[in-house]
């Protein structure tokens, strides 16, 4: 498990349902995945799941438990925020991690997107020795796009009609 000032990022367990639902979700859907923009059925999660473990690394984030005090106001003690990870390394040899991640559209505006992708590319630095962080955003998530850019991502965009590369983050 790892940990930011707010958020925890952990392995995903059997019981997670979360990240299928973002699959189901019109908000979400089109970002995520190349696939048509269908119902998925529970059996997805097969698959999702299997992706995930293919991965360098891959998380579910959740918002780190509230203080007591505030459980007793009402508050929950942590809830899912979305999923983020490293695709596995096509050539282990080049060290190039490719970021991925999809925040659940309850949660968008808080933050939590600048902090888990700044804490994963930091650790993909100095723990795992990477030597690049890449990325690629359909074209069309403006709101990924604003993102990016605040967070100084640099290099080129080269576009197709579907994706938006965005090929490092230093």
């Amino acid at each position: 498990m790892l940990t930011t000032d707010r958020l925890i990022l952990r392995g995903m367990k059997p019981s997670d349902e979360e990240p299928l639902q973002m699959y189901d979700d019109n908000r979400v859907a089109p970002w995520i995945s190349e696939s048509y923009i269908i119902p998925k059925h529970a059996s997805y999660s097969t698959k999702l799941a299997g992706f995930m473990e293919s991965c360098l690394i891959s998380c579910i984030i959740e918002e780190k438990p509230k203080p007591k005090e505030e459980e007793n106001r009402g508050s929950s003690s942590s809830s899912f925020v979305g999923v983020i990870g490293f695709l596995a390394l096509s050539e282990a040899k080049n060290r190039n991690a490719v970021l991925w991640l999809a925040i659940a559209p309850e949660q968008w505006g808080k933050g939590y997107a600048t902090e888990a992708i700044t804490f994963l590319v930091d650790y993909a630095f100095v723990e795992l020795g990477m030597h690049k962080v890449s990325l690629s955003v359909f074209a069309g998530n403006e709101r990924a796009v604003d993102l990016y850019r605040r967070m100084s991502v640099t290099g080129y965009f080269a576009f197709s009609e579907s994706r938006l590369n965005m090929p490092s983050l230093t």
